[in-house]
């Protein structure tokens, strides 16, 4: 191609004829001369595409042009297509021959609209001009199409010579030749062309940013021209934001859906987790009740209460060591069964009582736990003690209130050597008599020990204490063996 102004060849085999350069033109032509005779016929097709920097509005259009000379000398940008200038255009010496794509209206020449295919000889003003668009197969209908769209378009220009039949067609790029074309004008074209002529494009901008682009062209004289394989022709810039892929625009947002469901469900098995392990505390609990241990703590505390932790069992449920797992203290967990004899009631008088009593050899009660399904739970710290229904401890220490070292016992701060005295244990009802001296203690002497003791019956029902915290659920109740200081129990509380 023969190029000038702003007309060049992009990279991948675009003609561009302008670019966003304002009140510019370009030219490209076959750089080789075509001769006619007074008869001659051609053909031609071309895809072109406008794109404007905005989709309503385009600087001027770009015309298909026959003409003597290459270079078009003193033609004009703007409404003059490049082609001629306010002197020369009508001039019959012009010997030019073009059909126009116009994009903007200019009534000086005589413009239809400002979206419209002419044909133009030696002027501007149009022999014939009609609204861009195409019949339908069979001449079913006319459909518009924007020249400025961005959106690449076919156009077709056939000359009978011998018939002077002049035939121009347009129609979008997917579509196949309309039958009917756009404009079919009789005309003699051998009276104002040379035998020489040049074939080529000629555009032209204004003060808007528009490119005029071909994308393929084909031309032959006395015959038909050959159809482009338009599978093979360059790809357009493009037009606007890039476009997103479809796994973004469709996959991402399916993604995103699902991995928020997914967030949602776990969030609400959590929270249901966590609702169903929260335990309400009654308002005997927040009196008198210590510190509340959650089922999960001494579940891990004991390993899962598995059997290598077992210390022993007895009446009212197994006791397991174990170790708090927030303060690694050694504690013994009494878990007491469904099986046992042990009701909500004397659980429930069990945590009061032990809860308020301080002394330094009296087993402190570290709290309790009570929203399991399968036991309620006694926890003892110091593992060198065993609990509960291992046997009464004896223990000697000499100045100390005798009452008080024996009521020790009965709560089971227990030594190896009477852990066969089970059944000699008073109830948690005798307990609270003990420490209260409304009765006097049993004589648990060794020698009483041996001969044996009228039966003590264990932890008989609390049928006059407390009956007023009976609830449903499990229970759990923790000890610790650490010795304290004496601490008189606060009668007030």
């Amino acid at each position: 191609m023969t190029l000038n102004g702003l007309a060049e060849i992009t990279s991948n085999g675009l003609l561009r004829l302008t670019n966003t350069t304002q009140q510019q033109q370009g030219h490209a032509f076959h750089p080789t001369p075509l001769h006619f005779n007074k008869s001659f016929s051609f053909s031609t097709t071309f895809v072109f595409a406008i794109i404007s920097e905005y989709p309503k509005l385009s600087a001027h259009g770009f015309t298909f042009v026959l003409s003597p000379n290459t270079d078009l000398p003193g033609s004009l940008p703007g409404p003059y297509l490049g082609l001629f200038n306010q002197s020369n255009n009508g001039n019959s010496s012009n010997h030019v021959f073009a059909v126009e794509l116009d994009t903007i209206l200019n009534p000086e020449f005589g413009d239809i609209d400002d979206n419209h295919v002419g044909i133009d000889v030696n002027s501007l003003r149009s022999v014939e001009a009609h609204l861009a668009g195409y019949f339908s197969a069979g001449n079913r209908g006319f459909h518009n199409l924007s020249l400025r769209s961005g959106q690449p378009m076919q156009l077709w220009v056939d000359y009978d010579g011998p018939n002077m039949e002049l035939n121009v067609t347009l129609s979008p790029i997917k579509a196949s030749k309309p039958d009917v074309p756009l404009m079919s004008i009789t005309i003699n074209l051998s009276e104002s062309t040379l035998d020489s002529m040049y074939a080529g494009f000629s555009s032209s901008t204004g003060s808007l940013f528009t490119s005029h682009y071909i994308l393929g062209w084909s031309f032959r004289i006395n015959g038909r021209a050959q159809d482009l394989d338009l599978s093979n022709l360059p790809s357009l810039p493009r037009i606007g934001p890039k476009e997103k892929p479809k796994a973004l625009t469709i996959g991402l947002p399916v993604i995103l859906s699902v991995v928020a469901l997914m967030a949602a469900s776990i969030i609400g098995v959590m929270l249901w987790q966590r609702r169903k392990f929260t335990e309400l505390m009654e308002d005997w609990e927040v009196k008198y009740g210590p510190h509340r241990f959650s089922y999960k703590e001494l579940y891990t505390a004991t390993r899962g209460f598995r059997e290598r932790e077992l210390l022993g069992t007895g009446g009212f449920g197994r006791v397991y060591k174990g170790v708090l797992p927030k303060n690694k203290c050694k504690v013994a967990i009494k878990r007491v069964s469904h099986e046992s004899r042990q009701g909500m009631r004397e659980f429930v008088a069990e945590i009061v009582s032990i809860g308020r009593v301080r002394h330094r050899n009296i087993v402190q009660l570290l709290g309790y736990c009570r929203d399991v399904k399968s036991s309620n739970v006694l926890l003892d710290g110091e593992m060198n003690a065993r609990l509960g229904d291992f046997g009464l401890a004896r223990l000697y220490d000499h100045g100390t209130d005798p009452q008080t070292t024996h009521v020790v016992g009965t709560l089971g701060y227990l030594a190896p050597e009477l852990s066969k005295t089970g059944k000699a244990r008073p109830s948690m009802k005798q307990v609270i008599q003990f420490l209260d001296r409304d009765i006097e203690l049993p004589d648990l002497s060794p020698d009483y020990m041996n001969v044996g003791v009228p039966h003590i019956e264990r932890y008989e029902g609390f049928d006059d204490f407390f009956m007023s915290y009976v609830t449903s659920s499990d229970q759990t109740l923790l000890h610790s063996s650490t010795a304290k200081g004496y601490d008189t129990p606060d009668k007030t509380s």
